[in-house]
């Protein structure tokens, strides 16, 4: 997956304060493509969305102020209609924008879900192993249920990976819990799990300890001020005459 480089011209004053905003940006992006390779496919897919919007909210600003002073410089054309085309552009401009955001942050969380799943172990491909492995856990949890099920899952986590494959699965570990009233706190003890595979604890795989890296790569690029560098360049670029003498916004 090839990086954007930054659409700005830093001969210009505004396009090189553009480009300091969102040069650190750029470099996370590629820290992040660089650790997603390999990983996870849900989180690398997620992620090819999410550089094609950052992208875009960033050119958005540029093209959208390119046809507005085109269409103002036009002498041929009355200027009640240049002006009245240039609102139309921009408003147009800013409702994209907008949504170019809510869908940049919508993808935030389908990227690290990505690399959680992949941090997370999986249960064991042989059925009687699998068995063998949910008689383990029956025996050392099945007379608790409730909050205190719960917690004794919580506290044990991270020490047998084969047990936490069959209580993390969305199937047989899901109706155990379910079947024991513990089904509130499903969510708890998931949570619990990535922080503590997050870690590398011993005995995780290849595949695991690659995506701990990621997401520690992911969480530290702070993904979400990443859009909102994008996101605050757009609209510089996109109202960048608005104060010029005789400028008419509305």
């Amino acid at each position: 997956m090839g990086m954007n480089k930054p659409l700005v011209n830093q001969a210009d004053p505004l396009d090189g304060e553009i480009a300091k905003m969102v040069g650190p940006s750029e470099k996370a992006m590629e820290a992040i493509n660089g650790a997603l390779r390999g990983v996870s496919s849900e989180a690398s897919t997620a992620f090819a969305d999410l550089t094609q919007v950052t992208t875009a909210l960033r050119s958005t600003g540029s093209e959208v102020a390119a046809r507005i002073k085109a269409i103002e410089s036009d002498s041929l054309l009355p200027m009640e209609h240049r002006m009245a085309e240039s609102r139309k552009l921009r408003g147009d401009g800013e409702l994209l924008t907008k949504k170019l955001l809510a869908t940049g942050n919508a993808l935030l969380p389908k990227v690290e879900a990505g690399l959680e799943a992949s941090l997370l172990p999986r249960h064991h491909a042989d059925l009687a192993q699998r068995a063998q492995i949910q008689r383990e856990v029956e025996a050392r949890f099945g007379h608790l249920r409730g909050t205190e099920l719960a917690t004794a899952i919580i506290a044990r986590v991270g020490r047998d990976v084969r047990h936490d494959s069959e209580v993390l699965d969305s199937g047989w570990g899901a109706s155990f819990l379910a079947g024991r009233d513990a089904e509130a706190h499903v969510e708890a003890i998931r949570r619990q799990a990535v922080e503590k595979y997050a870690g590398s604890p011993p005995g995780i795989t290849e595949r695991q300890k690659a995506a701990a890296r990621a997401l520690g790569v992911w969480r530290s690029s702070n993904p979400q001020g990443i859009v909102v560098a994008n996101h605050t360049a757009g609209l510089m670029k996109l109202h960048a005459d608005d104060r010029l003498p005789g400028r008419r916004t509305q």
